[in-house]
């Protein structure tokens, strides 16, 4: 009698590492974001009104309020790891699903990651006095002159950080996200209750008006209203 080969299969597929309390922190760093701390000054400037600022956040809450019943529904349907992209592989077929997987890795998160990281150096930049702005890196090797500054050397060891930690192991990445998570909101409701309790705050600040008028330090890009310059007649 033979031997027989005992095969065992893995199944494959998706790790479900992440637990309740790191899908929680990863959805909530979603919707919070970087956008509240870099885009309220450009917000306020393009609306003209605190008040109207704090209700925009507000749709925008309701909004994403609204995206989060709806993924819940389809994840109770397809209890499946993968996210976005099973949900597109099943409604709309295998190619659409390997399209966006590719779309998300070498645009969507590729794009949004840069951005964030950015964002870090720019608020670490601000917390040195401006020291990662001012350290210069060059060279010119094989007659290319090549340079790169503190912001940069800090942007990418952010990207390079959170990539090791989230190869180390699916729940490394979820533990990781939970306790940033907990600083963020930490830290936003530490701005907030600050501002009132420890610096010249008012709630009369929120009806302040005319506020479009305050752009100091916001590119003429990134206003809502756009600046056409007419020629006619003789020039005037």
């Amino acid at each position: 009698m033979s031997d027989a080969t005992v095969v065992t299969s893995v199944p494959s597929g998706l790790t479900r590492g992440v637990g309740a309390w790191g899908a929680i922190a990863v959805n909530v760093a979603n919707m919070i974001g970087t956008g509240v701390f870099l885009k309220t000054r450009v917000m306020t400037c393009n609306v003209g009104s605190a008040k109207i600022v704090l209700l925009v956040w507000l749709a925008a809450g309701l909004l994403s309020l609204a995206g989060t019943f709806s993924y819940s529904e389809i994840a109770a349907m397809m209890p499946e790891a993968g996210g976005d992209y099973v949900y597109l592989r099943r409604a709309y077929g295998r190619a659409v699903g390997f399209l966006y997987g590719w779309m998300t890795f070498a645009v969507a998160k590729a794009g949004s990651q840069a951005a964030l990281a950015v964002g870090l150096a720019i608020f670490m930049n601000v917390a040195v006095g401006g020291g990662l702005e001012r350290w210069q890196l060059a060279a010119s090797p094989l007659g290319f002159n090549l340079s790169i500054s503190g912001l940069t050397v800090v942007a990418l060891a952010t990207i390079w950080t959170v990539a090791l930690i989230n190869c180390a192991s699916v729940a490394a990445g979820g533990r990781t996200a939970l306790a940033l998570t907990v600083a963020k909101v930490a830290l936003v409701l530490g701005v907030g209750i600050s501002a009132l309790a420890f610096a010249p705050g008012d709630w009369a600040h929120f009806a302040g008006t005319g506020l479009a008028g305050t752009c100091e330090g916001v590119a003429d890009s990134a206003r809502g209203v756009a600046r056409v310059h007419f020629r006619y007649g003789n020039g005037n």
